[in-house]
């Protein structure tokens, strides 16, 4: 599918990234501005959405986020996206993603930027055609 414009549905920084086909690159926004890095603007070739189980560490706000139980997500490159899931090989292994035929998903060369999201916050999250892009 199109992927001009994708939305994390991070309430408090309001993160998307916007796919520039001049460059190739998603850059990614945030406060409502060009998110600038020590080196300028972030700009990164992949991004992927892991979508993943969310619960908070007894008695406190601290977020407790599960990496080893597989769930679903999404793999932007080069203004496409393509539904995945994820497994995480032991609890310092690397986590592999895969596509819907469960071939690994293979990154383009360049900057991945990988975003955490509550499964619970699926319907936050949005995936914008390349017409709508803003």
């Amino acid at each position: 599918m199109d992927a001009g414009t994708v939305k994390t549905g991070y309430i408090m920084n309001q993160a998307y990234f916007v796919y520039d086909p001049s460059d190739g690159l998603y850059h990614r926004y945030q406060y409502g501005g060009i998110h600038q890095g020590d080196e300028g603007p972030i700009a990164v070739k992949n991004v992927i959405f892991q979508y993943c189980q969310t619960g908070h560490y007894a008695t406190t706000d601290y977020l407790n986020i599960n990496v080893h139980t597989t769930e679903c997500g999404y793999f932007m490159t080069d203004g496409k996206a393509i539904p995945i899931n994820w497994e995480k090989d032991g609890e310092f292994g690397p986590t592999r993603y895969y596509d819907a035929n469960h071939d690994e998903v293979v990154l383009n060369q360049g900057k991945t930027w990988v975003c955490i999201i509550p499964t619970r916050d699926f319907a936050k999250s949005e995936i914008i055609g390349n017409e709508d892009t803003q």
